[in-house]
């Protein structure tokens, strides 16, 4: 078989030569194009937009508009970004509970998660913290291991070893079993 545009040989299951097809593939990226020196110049490995300046690889401009680009985007990134990680907290924090399971708090404001073995430090340590960690979550179906607990809840098991609202609860009900046990008496 021979090539439609020039007569040469044809490659295999093709109607052109390989040198026509191409010329054809450049000259159709050239079309979509409204300047066909930016396509050429792009094609050669030059920045769209200069000509005679390297284009940084994987993209069409050179290193001074692809900066440029970056820094017009960077706040849009950044929103992108910001309400991705708060839709995943949310799914996170829905999956165990959506409130303190402590004091029953439910502004997302205020809620974080809580490792029940105490081994949060850790974890975050071979995971990441914040967005990370609920990514790591969701990636995982929700495993068991962590519950929903509101920032000064966390923050005072954490510290004190025990939460005053579990403290009030158990004086209040006369619970002397959990008020020995919040005490650090209980065996």
């Amino acid at each position: 078989m021979t090539c439609v545009d020039c007569g040469a040989a044809a490659e295999m299951y093709m109607d052109r030569c390989r040198t026509c097809y191409r010329e054809r593939r450049v000259l159709e990226k050239a079309a979509k194009w409204a300047d066909a020196g930016k396509m050429a110049a792009v094609v050669s490995g030059f920045c769209a937009s200069h000509r005679s300046v390297r284009r940084v690889r994987g993209t069409n401009v050179c290193e001074s508009c692809h900066a440029n680009a970056r820094s017009r985007n960077r706040g849009r990134a950044r929103a992108n970004a910001a309400g991705y990680l708060l839709q995943v907290k949310k799914e996170a924090l829905r999956a165990y509970g959506g409130a303190c399971g402590c004091c029953g708090e439910d502004r997302l404001e205020l809620l974080t998660l809580d490792h029940i073995d105490g081994r949060g430090a850790e974890h975050r340590r071979r995971t990441g913290r914040g967005g990370v960690m609920y990514r790591w979550l969701r990636s995982r179906g929700f495993p068991a291991g962590f519950r929903v607990l509101c920032y000064n809840c966390n923050c005072s098991i954490g510290t004190q070893g025990y939460c005053p609202h579990a403290r009030e609860r158990a004086m209040v009900e006369g619970d002397e079993y959990a008020l020995a046990q919040l005490k650090g008496e209980a065996a």
